[in-house]
């Protein structure tokens, strides 16, 4: 699959080169037949002008063809990738699941042994680890979307390896919602892996909030943090390509998600609430066939 992705992304330059060449080749020829001291044009017949003419047309015209064909390939790659992460994520939580299922029944054995010896404390300790492992995998169960249940399982898991105290509140299974899975996931995972990158400058008290809801209108995801907050100064800067106040930060998380939330119909808002630095999606539900 990755020989295949890079034979995708050298065939796509290969084809940007040659785009390139010929449309400066083109406009260097058009350019010394139109002001060269002895034109070319003034001296030939109508036959050869519109012959010259048509050659012009259908060479930008392929050229054209040939750029949007590569901005589909580019697109339909990108969507590819992300699928196979989506799936990825789906397939580890799949595993997790299967885990948890397969050892329930030895942990009630465990639970069963340490009650027949009297073991009360100790069963009560026993359960208490055990109940914190399907709380980590069953929270994050509470969407229709499997892709999304995914991304946050490993969003959560992620906190956990830098510390950060997550929080996550689904009030809505987000049914029906006019995204597909793909870019949801898309969106909610930049605007979580840009808060984690955030709190992970802090020293500690690092905490994270994600939250799914709706309302009449909309389907609404919050992700809040509690890092060093957005000064007002670049607020309205902070989705433009390229931004970035990181050292090593690309600066196209945030505009990536705001394309794809507006493409949508959908808007986003950043906000500061006390000591939250607030970001909030709005995406408006389909309306209902009629009957």
């Amino acid at each position: 699959m990755k020989g295949v992705r890079l034979k995708i992304k050298k065939a796509v330059i290969l084809t940007l080169v040659t785009d390139i060449i010929q449309t400066a080749a083109l406009t260097a020829l058009l350019l010394y037949l139109f002001l060269s001291p002895k034109s070319f044009l003034s001296q030939s017949d109508t036959g050869e002008r519109i012959f010259i003419a048509s050659v012009t047309v259908v060479s930008f015209a392929a050229i054209f063809f040939s750029m949007r064909d590569i901005y589909h390939i580019i697109d339909i790659n990108l969507q590819n990738s992300m699928i196979r992460e989506a799936l990825s994520s789906v397939e580890n939580l799949n595993n997790s699941l299967r885990a948890q299922r397969h050892d329930f029944l030895n942990h009630l054995q465990v639970v069963y042994g340490l009650i027949e010896l009297d073991e009360y404390y100790e069963a009560k300790n026993y359960i208490n680890k055990v109940y914190k492992d399907i709380q980590s995998v069953s929270r994050v169960l509470k969407t229709a979307n499997p892709a999304v249940n995914a991304l946050l399982q490993a969003k959560l898991m992620t906190c956990e390896e830098n510390r950060i105290n997550a929080e996550i509140l689904v009030s809505s299974r987000f049914e029906n919602i006019p995204v597909p899975s793909w870019e949801l996931c898309r969106v909610l995972g930049n605007l979580t892996d840009n808060a984690i990158s955030e709190l992970c400058e802090k020293p500690d008290n690092r905490l994270l909030q994600i939250e799914l809801k709706e309302d009449p209108g909309s389907f609404i995801a919050v992700v809040k943090d509690n890092g060093r907050g957005i000064p007002d100064s670049i607020r309205d800067r902070i989705f433009e390509p390229g931004f970035t106040t990181k050292k090593n930060g690309e600066g196209m998380g945030l505009s990536i998600a705001r394309r794809i939330i507006h493409k949508y119909g959908g808007r986003i808002e950043v906000n500061r609430d006390n000591y939250w630095t607030v970001f909030t999606v709005f995406m408006p539900k389909q309306e209902p066939p009629d009957v």
